[in-house]
């Protein structure tokens, strides 16, 4: 994407922003700090403007900050959307899918539950995300 061009999360998160009274990206990460989570000018201007997936830290603090449920906002960034599978997602492992689910807002599955499963799967996933992101496709 090119600059001041927002992906679609950017969007979202400006959208919100707008919604809630926010009129600059500082606004956002004073906000983030000011509910105790630690959230970056520069982290914040890479998730609007760029195709970048934050990490869970990073996720709470959004969620935080513009009042977002988080599993929606983990939903949304990852390419689920209300347990449907998004165009983004197509192809992918039949676990995947059923996994996104599980994890879906509106999974029959306890919200603590889903969020134990979420932060085990991520620290499963962690050490393999740097040889995803060096992953060409043809």
């Amino acid at each position: 994407m090119g600059k001041n061009v927002p992906t679609a999360l950017g969007a979202l998160l400006l959208n919100r922003m707008t919604e809630l009274g926010m009129r600059y990206q500082a606004d956002l990460v004073r906000q983030a700090a000011d509910l105790g989570h630690k959230l970056s000018d520069s982290t914040v201007s890479r998730l609007l403007y760029n195709d970048f997936h934050p990490d869970p830290p990073t996720l709470r603090a959004l969620a935080a900050a513009l009042d977002i449920d988080l599993t929606a906002l983990v939903l949304y960034v990852y390419g689920i959307d209300g347990g449907e599978v998004r165009p983004a997602l197509d192809g992918a492992h039949p676990l995947a899918v059923e996994i996104g689910r599980m994890l879906a807002g509106d999974s029959p599955i306890p919200a603590a539950d889903r969020e134990m499963a979420a932060t085990i799967l991520d620290r499963v996933v962690e050490p393999y995300r740097p040889l995803m992101r060096r992953r060409r496709t043809a």
